[in-house]
């Protein structure tokens, strides 16, 4: 387990975010930063925190689970 200072700092060479929780410090980190700091810039969206368009517009490929949308590429 690593722990980390931030949710910056969390996104840092990880392969996507898997993201389970609605906490502030998520929301506040903009897409673009998020779409950088990835290998694979994607998003696992359990929480529908994001709006799928504004992150597909960033280059993440967005993927909100139950949302009933279908997935964009």
């Amino acid at each position: 387990m690593q722990w980390c200072a931030s949710a910056e700092e969390a996104l840092q060479g990880a392969d996507v975010l898997a993201l389970v929780t609605e906490w502030p410090a998520f929301r506040e980190v903009p897409l673009a930063r998020i779409a950088q700091a990835l290998r694979t810039p994607a998003i696992f969206d359990g929480r529908n925190v994001y709006d799928a368009a504004q992150a597909e517009a960033a280059g993440i490929a967005y993927y909100g689970i139950g949302r009933g949308r279908p997935v964009l590429r």
